[in-house]
């Protein structure tokens, strides 16, 4: 992935590069986080593991497989989920994926 970047570099890298000067032809304006932005990524899961690719500087992320059953059960909750209101949905995917932390109106 490379080293972490600022947005806001980022941002002046691209103004920039498109011929004009930071602050002066364009504004950049901080609003701060919306709602469902986070501060990071998260990369890798809790249970992942590196693996090996066929290039020697790109890993793949692995993880145990979901038993067929369970995997069955899942799939039907997420189709469940797919005909709820928006907030329900994103509750119910929080209970299956713990880590999601969803923005609730």
């Amino acid at each position: 992935m490379g080293e972490p970047l600022k947005i806001m570099d980022v941002a002046r890298q691209l103004i920039e590069l498109s011929g004009f000067k930071p602050d002066i032809d364009i504004e950049i304006k901080v609003v701060g986080l919306r709602p469902g932005e986070k501060l990071f990524e998260e990369l890798q899961h809790r249970d992942e593991s590196f693996a090996p690719t066929p290039h020697p500087r790109v890993f793949r992320f692995v993880s145990k497989s979901l038993p067929w059953g369970e995997l069955e059960g899942f799939l039907a909750r997420v189709r469940e989920l797919a005909f709820a209101d928006r907030d329900s949905c994103k509750l119910g995917i929080q209970q299956l994926v713990p880590e999601y932390t969803p923005y609730i109106e």
